[in-house]
């Protein structure tokens, strides 16, 4: 049996507020994916769209395992900037593997290498571009207490035909609930593992995913074909699910989309222009909205009627201003402002705390911090929707 010794230096734990450094967006030819075990991407669908508007630019893609979505909701769960394609169970619940696919991108579905069974459940794209590499991303998941052997067998089907895609970059990510960390001592972890070795897969993340309070393993991973590229990969400090997200930056001219513009709209809403909002709003002669209702009955016109006038005095007192994008700290809509954006730093730094040491303390407060947080960001949805 092949033995090969996971890199040690592969991966690295960072917080949130580290991603914008780590995935270098201003490096436009990058790939950047990202896995995460979502557990019902309807329960943590918030946490994720959080996470995603705290980044400057979009990634290339998302990889989703434990969606717990049915074919009557997968369509139900879009991401601004992003398509979504999955692969969901029709004859039981949980599990599901999805892809959100950078809108940049012209992609296809690879049926032929999607799998929905008891013991493997995969969903896969191919992006192709005229004169350039091939770019194959797969999602993978394996759930847990199924027969190994199965799935490393109709695993190895997949990466059979993967093998025979010439000029190609290949990247796997998802939940294979199987502990790398163990694989010297668990030979069907240890076949697994070098059965992707033998097709020139290597992992690239090698600490603990999953960390409870009295176990660490290492079962989310990214697995990627092209060694001929550099590449850094990192775990994310982030409370989405129990599965820490992980992270892949490929520095190879594989993914080049049309670069962002490097500058944004905005409004400043500080204490002097609140103030001067609802001054405008108390002098404002709201007759006219009283005297449409009396002559007409279209509740629609009405309400155009008094918006118009609202929008008016908003757009005096919080006037857009063009201002140059930062990669640190941009968040990509004006509901995630920067209090929240601070919030949203803390808490992961106060994740990272408690998974380092899982104490009551670490975890109430950590909890404390992740309900003000939400209220906040209520609160602010409240105000611009």
């Amino acid at each position: 049996m092949l033995h090969i010794n996971i890199p040690n230096n592969a991966s690295k734990y960072i917080t949130e507020n580290k991603l914008n450094e780590f995935f270098q967006f201003q490096d436009d030819s990058a790939l950047n994916i990202i896995h995460i075990n979502c557990r019902s991407l309807k329960k943590n669908f918030g946490s994720l769209n959080i996470l995603l508007q705290s980044l400057a630019d979009k990634l290339s893609a998302i990889a989703v395992t434990e969606t717990w979505l049915t074919e009557s909701l997968q369509h139900a769960y879009n991401i601004l900037g992003y398509n979504l394609v999955t692969n969901s169970r029709v004859d039981r619940c949980g599990g599901g593997v999805g892809i959100f696919v950078n809108n940049n991108f012209d992609y296809k579905i690879r049926h032929d290498l999607s799998r929905m069974s008891e013991y493997i459940e995969s969903i896969f794209i191919e992006i192709r571009r005229i004169g350039k590499q091939i770019i194959i991303i797969g999602c993978i998941y394996r759930p847990p207490n199924t027969d190994v052997s199965l799935f490393i067998s109709e695993l190895q089907i997949i990466l059979n035909a993967l093998d025979k895609i010439n000029n190609k970059v290949a990247v796997l990510a998802g939940d294979f609930n199987l502990n790398l960390l163990k694989h010297s001592s668990h030979q069907p972890t240890d076949e697994f593992l070098n059965l992707l070795f033998s097709y020139n897969f290597i992992p690239t993340i090698c600490q603990p995913t999953r960390i409870t309070d009295f176990t660490a393993t290492l079962i989310d991973n990214i697995f990627v074909h092209c060694l001929k590229f550099n590449f850094n990969s990192a775990i994310l400090y982030s409370d989405i699910s129990d599965h820490l997200p992980v992270a892949l930056h490929l520095t190879a001219s594989v993914a080049r989309v049309k670069q962002a513009n490097n500058m944004s709209r905005r409004r400043t809403f500080d204490v002097n222009s609140i103030d001067k909002f609802n001054r405008c709003l108390a002098t404002t002669d709201w007759t006219f909205v009283y005297d449409e209702i009396l002559k007409s009955s279209d509740a629609s016109k009405v309400y155009d009627f008094f918006f118009n006038a609202y929008k008016a005095n908003f757009d005096n007192c919080f006037p857009e201003i063009t201002v140059k994008k930062s990669n640190r700290m941009t968040p990509r809509h004006e509901w995630m402002t920067k209090g929240l954006m601070k919030s949203c730093v803390r808490k992961s730094n106060l994740y990272k705390k408690y998974c380092q040491n899982k104490s009551k303390y670490n975890k109430d407060k950590t909890l404390n911090i992740v309900y003000n947080k939400t209220l906040n960001i209520v609160i602010n949805l409240q105000i611009f929707y």
